[in-house]
């Protein structure tokens, strides 16, 4: 599937023409859409690295670009809703709009936990579909098709063999990180391939390298509050396991994760990933392929 982008032809550096914008909802779509277009293009980024999607307010200036854009990136199932509801209205003006979790396998919820729920940002999942699929690179290697798709087709001025050279070096440098996360998370036991998150947002991860995920302390994400009886039982959980760690949002509170934390005295730390979003301040998470090797050796140092 992935062998046409591998072996993209070369090319100039895939940039678009002057005119041309293409408006993305998220930070982490934002930085693989910039590596596949190049710096000549005009890539607009609606939420800013540091913010947490399910929450974004939309400006009316940015609503704007997404209503002259040439092609809205957006991610789907819930997570940026603020953005989709408004880039909804400017498909039905005939601006092309690509939502990628849709089109990439989602894997449902742990426990579809979502799916219950009657309101909040995720209530209107496809079925409880969890829409945090770039934690797995080979699911963002199929986005990066769909994306080189959809600019080709809309993005006037792009330069088709340019973009599939450029997607295939960064697809090529994505499934090396990932080879090398698997060849690490493999080396653990499977019995130590475990951990805890604060919210459902790790799903993939689990996924793709065999990780139970032992507890969640918020069901649901950011749906709401978690109940006393599921708290304890949780804490009850990681009492009698080796877990190590609470793996919380960098972006999100972790008051609750450390309240649970503080029930087990030293036994265990809250560690914050960047689950939702890039790092704002240029760390090393501040790109996607960053993000994977950050996230990804930090829940190995807890199971090693």
């Amino acid at each position: 599937m992935l062998l046409s982008l591998l072996l993209g032809a070369c090319g100039g550096d895939g940039a678009a023409d002057d005119g041309a914008t293409v408006v993305v909802s998220t930070s982490i779509l934002g930085d693989v859409v910039t590596e596949i277009l190049g710096d000549g293009a005009t890539v607009v980024t609606i939420i800013p690295p540091g913010t947490d999607p399910h929450e974004f307010q939309l400006s009316s200036a940015a609503a704007a670009q997404i209503g002259s854009a040439d092609l809205v990136v957006l991610n789907g199932l819930g997570l940026d809703s603020a953005v989709a509801e408004v880039a909804a209205s400017a498909a039905a003006d005939g601006v092309p709009v690509l939502e990628i979790a849709p089109l990439v396998d989602p894997l449902p919820f742990a426990g579809d936990a979502h799916a219950d729920e009657e309101d909040g940002d995720h209530a209107e999942d496809e079925e409880g579909l969890d829409p945090h699929f770039w934690h797995d690179p080979w699911r963002m290697a199929v986005a990066v098709e769909r994306i080189v798709e959809a600019l080709i087709e809309h993005v006037d001025g792009v330069d088709p063999e340019a973009v599939e050279a450029r997607a295939g070096d960064y697809t090529a440098e994505m499934l090396a990180v990932d080879e090398e996360l698997a060849a690490a998370f493999f080396s653990v036991p499977a019995g130590q391939r475990v951990m805890v998150t604060n919210h459902d947002a790790l799903g993939y991860l689990a996924d793709r390298y065999d990780i139970q995920v032992l507890g969640v302390v918020i069901p649901g994400g950011e749906l709401g509050e978690p109940s006393s009886a599921e708290l304890k039982e949780l804490v009850d959980t990681l009492r009698s396991s080796q877990v190590r760690a609470i793996f919380a949002d960098a972006v999100n509170s972790t008051a609750l994760a450390e309240a649970v934390a503080a029930e087990l005295g030293d036994q265990i730390e809250v560690i914050s990933l960047f689950t939702d979003s890039l790092d704002p301040d240029g760390g090393p998470a501040a790109t996607y392929l960053g993000m994977l090797r950050y996230n990804g050796e930090a829940v190995l140092d807890t199971m090693r």
